[in-house]
């Protein structure tokens, strides 16, 4: 069984933890760049900042993390040739072993 990536170690003062959570996960607007620009400023000033990119590489979750977009970290995925831990597979599968139940 694959085994989803280690989630960083947080304390709850981190930049994502103390903001509005929409500034992590802006939508596709007029504003994108603007918003993107500001969460990823915020996270080079996280002590966790590694931990988190590593995270998401290892992931398909949604947003800003680690100072990256889902496009960037997808482009670094296939450079490095690395296969995200997929959630919602993971979620449908446990979902599948309870009904069997």
């Amino acid at each position: 069984m694959i085994t989803p990536p280690r989630y960083p170690d947080v304390t709850g003062f981190e930049p994502c933890a103390t903001s509005d959570p929409e500034l992590w996960f802006p939508e596709r607007n007029n504003q994108f760049v603007k918003i993107t620009e500001i969460a990823k400023k915020l996270c080079h000033t996280c002590p966790v900042i590694d931990g988190c990119a590593a995270y998401a590489l290892g992931t398909d979750v949604e947003g800003i993390w680690g100072a990256t977009t889902e496009k960037e970290r997808r482009i670094t995925q296939k450079q490095k040739n690395i296969e995200p831990y997929k959630f919602t597979r993971a979620v449908s599968m446990l979902l599948d072993k309870l009904s069997a139940k």
